[in-house]
């Protein structure tokens, strides 16, 4: 894909580093939301791994926050069609990568995911300092001992 290459090459990246991992990889993605990310993760997934890869997609995909984004997002949102969007291009993903979207907001679904899953952990939802930082807070005090963190800001 064509979207974010400089974050493609960081994303392709953290998948190699892990990739001599003896067990099938586990990715968690919070803020999904049209999946450009999540095909990003496929792909590289796809050309480095030789084995499965689940990657669980967390973003609420309703008006939840609408008025923080432009107008035209917000619409999105209170349409449904940005998880509409997400689940079409789901479907792309090569066989040996398993998406799972969670229609919930971080802060809700954190504490209730296994400790110790992920592999990689991708924040990508508000993009507000502080909101980033308590997402960051609840991943890493909540639930994992991850071995890689990916973030945006």
């Amino acid at each position: 894909g064509s979207h974010a290459p400089d974050r493609q090459v960081f994303m392709s990246a953290a998948v190699d580093m892990i990739k001599q991992s003896e067990t099938d990889i586990e990715i968690l993605e919070i803020g999904a939301y049209a999946v450009s990310s999540m095909l990003t993760w496929s792909n590289a997934a796809d050309k480095l791994l030789d084995r499965h890869c689940y990657i669980t997609c967390i973003d609420p995909w309703v008006d939840f926050g609408a008025e923080l984004f432009t107008e035209q997002m917000a619409e999105t949102l209170k349409s449904n069609l940005g998880y509409e969007v997400f689940c079409r291009n789901a479907t792309l993903s090569p066989n040996n990568v398993h998406i799972y979207p969670v229609s919930e907001i971080s802060r809700d679904i954190l504490p209730k995911l296994h400790a110790n899953k992920y592999d990689i952990i991708f924040i990508d939802g508000s993009h507000h300092y502080m909101d980033m930082l308590k997402t960051l807070l609840r991943a890493r005090a909540c639930c994992f001992q991850v071995k890689l963190y990916a973030e945006m800001i």
